[in-house]
This record gives structure tokens, sequence and C-alpha cells, in this order.
């Protein structure tokens, strides 16, 4: 692995406005029932199947190769959306360096398995904090979220994260459509 390499590869900025440090986010504009889930740690699949039970679904949306605008140096931007029965609840979207693909060719293999639960299974992985972004119409990580005729919110939230894996990096980020408020975690 080059390590120069991995390291010189920046944060892509998924084409939102403006990222913010968790302290520096306006978290208390953000509604109470987004914020939850927003503002929290873990992986999101988990919580999700928690949520929802046997009507949880990752589907597998897209997967293909990065643009220069997505990602330097090239690699693969996989897309999934996190469902509760009908409703899509998170979109996610991947982007994995290839030197990241070269040392770990089982990404590009995951199909509708979950990046996340996968990578929580690897000792030598690490994650970052999150940063968050608010996405407007208009830009294009809003319409990529959104699923075909879907109500058309004023503003989406998103947070993302840096996760590294045998010291190459990948980058996650999730957009919380509406519906996510919807989903009510058992308590317990």
């Amino acid at each position: 692995m080059d390590r120069d390499l991995a390291n010189k590869i920046s944060v892509p900025d998924y084409a939102a406005s403006q990222w913010f440090q968790a302290g520096e986010f306006p978290m208390d504009q953000v509604p109470t029932g987004l914020r939850r889930w927003l503002d929290s740690g873990g992986m999101l699949t988990r919580r999700m199947k928690k949520c929802c039970g046997p009507s949880f679904r990752l589907r597998l949306l897209e997967q293909r190769a990065a643009t220069a605008n997505e990602l330097n140096g090239g690699g693969l931007c996989r897309e999934v959306s996190l469902e509760c029965g009908p409703l899509r609840t998170i979109f996610a979207r991947s982007l994995i360096p290839s030197v990241t693909l070269t040392a770990h060719p089982w990404l590009e293999q995951l199909a509708e398995n979950p990046l996340g639960e996968t990578l929580a299974e690897k000792p030598n992985m690490k994650r970052s904090g999150f940063s968050y972004a608010i996405v407007s119409p208009g830009q294009p990580l809003y319409a990529a979220a959104l699923p075909p005729g879907a109500e058309t919110p004023p503003v989406l939230y998103t947070r993302r994260s840096e996760f590294r894996l045998d010291d190459n990096p990948l980058w996650v980020c999730e957009v919380f459509l509406p519906a996510i408020c919807l989903c009510q975690e058992s308590r317990g």
C-alpha cells in the first residue's frame, strides 16, 4: 500500500455547500425527530434494522467509477438507500479510492450488504468523527438522495465520516430523508 498516496487523497465534499464539525453545526435547528438520528454514533444500518424489523431493506442504487469531481485519483462510488418498508429513510454515498480498492478488493463485491456493518467487523478499522452539512434543492446531492416523485423538503441534513482500513481511506456520506422521523426505535 502506498501510504503517501493514501494520505494525499483529499476528503470529498459531496457537492455540499459547506461542512461543519460537530461543535460548529447548528444542531439545535434540526427537527427533534431527525436530530436523534443525525447526532448519534454507531452504525445506522444496525439502528434501522432494530427500528424497522423485517421491513428493513438496504437497496443498492448504483455502483460505478467515481468521477474526477467526486474523487481525485479514481475509485468507486457506491450509492445505497436504507428503507423501512416502502419508505426511503437514508441515502448513503460511499467513495472508495483506487488505492483502498487495491488493498481491499472485496469492497467492490458488497452488493446489498451493508458497508458500515462489514467495516465494523474489521479489527483494523478506524472511523473519524462526523462533519455535517445542510443540502438544498439544486445541489447534486439533494437530487441524488430523493427517490423519483418524492416530496421535496426545503433542505436535507447530511453527515459524513472517514473510515480507515489498514490506513486506507474511504468516505461515507449519509443523507437523512424526512421519512426517518417516522422510525421509532424501541426503548429498552
